[in-house]
């Protein structure tokens, strides 16, 4: 794994070939801990996946031997709730992941027991209810820009929906190509 100015460049390290490359939007100075062979700029390569970690935790590995890319959101413990700077990564790790070559699918999942319980109440939903109206189309446009990037994106985008899949989350799994549920997923808008 290389960096270079912003860029990531993720190499297969058996190979020397470059897997794919990743304009980070945010700083991602902390690395996926405890377990990867190589950390560079929050960018890991374990068991032959690599890895791009958000400073939230929100993880996208791309398995290079299928080409598929999952996104996972990691906030289990908030039923991986959504904040403003979550869909603003979001919609830019569809924009690139949509151009890469070394992807042909990707996959959207949640970690632990919920796919995505939509807006954060404390970072989201409470600063909403005080929002004049230009605010509102802030935010608006934000979960717009999501959604298009995802429909946007050339690759298939799968939704794997485990547990509360509820509000803007269920919009994001609507805006996938595919959906496929566990029987433990519950769907609700």
């Amino acid at each position: 794994v290389t960096a270079s100015w912003s860029i990531v460049h993720a190499v297969d390290v058996r190979t020397g070939k470059r897997l794919w490359s990743f304009d980070p939007p945010v700083d991602r100075s902390i690395g996926y801990k405890g377990c990867c062979d190589v950390v560079n700029r929050g960018v890991a390569l374990w068991q032959g996946k690599v890895y791009v970690a958000a400073y939230d935790g929100r993880l996208i590995a791309l398995d290079a031997a299928t080409g598929v890319a999952t996104v996972t959101l990691n906030r289990p413990d908030k039923l991986n709730a959504l904040t403003f700077e979550v869909y603003r990564e979001l919609t830019d790790t569809f924009r690139a992941l949509g151009g890469e070559p070394g992807v042909r699918a990707v996959v959207i999942t949640g970690a632990g027991r919920a796919f995505c319980s939509g807006g954060d109440v404390e970072d989201i939903i409470g600063p909403l209810l005080s929002m004049k109206l230009p605010e509102l189309r802030i935010f608006t446009r934000l979960t717009c820009d999501l959604i298009l990037a995802i429909r946007r994106c050339p690759r298939p985008v799968v939704a794997a929906l485990n547990g509360t899949v509820a509000g803007a989350g269920a919009v994001i799994a609507s805006a996938c190509d595919f959906r496929v549920a566990t029987d433990k997923a519950k769907i609700a808008f």
